[in-house]
C-alpha cells in the first residue's frame, strides 16, 4: 500500500495526480507558485503527522512500560518490585 493510497483512499488516485500534475505544469507563473505552496504545505503536514506519531510513544510513563513488561513475562517479579521501588524514589518530571 502506497503513501498516496493511505492519504486518499476514497478517490481515483490517477485522476487526482493527473490534475495535480497539470496544475503544476501550467504556464501561468502565479499558478506555479501556488502549486509550490500547496506541495510545501502537504510536505510539512506529512512531516508533522510523523512527528506526532513518534511523540505518542514517548508519552507513556516508565511505570506503564514496567507494568507492561511484567505482565508479558519479560521481567520477573523481583526485578519488577526493585524497579518499581526505584521509580517511586525519583522525582516526577513534568
Amino acid at each position: 500500500m502506497t503513501t498516496m493510497s493511505l492519504i486518499l483512499p476514497k478517490f481515483d488516485r490517477d485522476a487526482i495526480l493527473g490534475s495535480l500534475r497539470s496544475f503544476i505544469e501550467s504556464p501561468d507563473p502565479d499558478q506555479g507558485r501556488w502549486a509550490l505552496v500547496v506541495v510545501m504545505l502537504l510536505f510539512l503536514w506529512l512531516l508533522r503527522r510523523q512527528d506526532n506519531k513518534k511523540q505518542g510513544d514517548l508519552k507513556r510513563g516508565a511505570t506503564d512500560v514496567l507494568e507492561e513488561k511484567y505482565k508479558s513475562g519479560e521481567i520477573s517479579e523481583e526485578i519488577y518490585r526493585k524497579a518499581r521501588a526505584d521509580l517511586s524514589l525519583r522525582p516526577k518530571s513534568r
